[in-house]
């Protein structure tokens, strides 16, 4: 009995041990796949990384190019704005000189105008009789 018990029993424990032995081989492939996967996730996450950082620097490197377009526009406008408001001044000024002396001009003109005709109504009116210097007592001012 022993024998035939044993005998039955020697496929069976070749059969365990060849299973223990396939499953060791499965354990072992599926630490190495998991081990495989793991470093794949981190090189496709260390390269997702990458790409945002990438993405990132070319964003902001148009950022920096846009703000430079814009300050060198504006720093356009305020030498435009500054140089138009030089000539304004300049023409105001020379405006407000040539305005002054025309005004001197006219002013110089009504006054020999005037001097002309003073010198012309003098001219032409009657020269005034010549008093003598005797004087009448009714005229002075002690016998009244």
């Amino acid at each position: 009995l022993n024998t035939s018990a044993s005998s039955e029993i020697a496929p069976t424990r070749t059969s365990l041990a060849h299973l223990t032995s396939h499953l060791d081989s499965l354990r072992v492939h599926l630490r190495d796949s998991i081990t495989q996967l793991k470093g794949d996730v981190n090189m496709d996450m260390v390269a997702q990384k990458q790409a945002v950082a990438d993405e990132y620097r070319a964003t902001e490197m148009q950022v920096q190019e846009v703000n430079h377009k814009i300050t060198t526009m504006v720093t356009e406008m305020k030498t435009e704005i500054e140089m138009m408001k030089y000539d304004v001044t300049r023409i105001l000024l020379f405006r407000v000189f040539l305005g002054g002396t025309f005004a001197l001009i006219i002013i110089a003109i009504f006054q020999r105008n005037r001097q002309d005709s003073g010198r012309r109504s003098t001219q032409s009116s009657p020269p005034a009789p010549v008093t003598s210097s005797i004087s009448t007592q009714t005229d002075s001012p002690a016998q009244s």
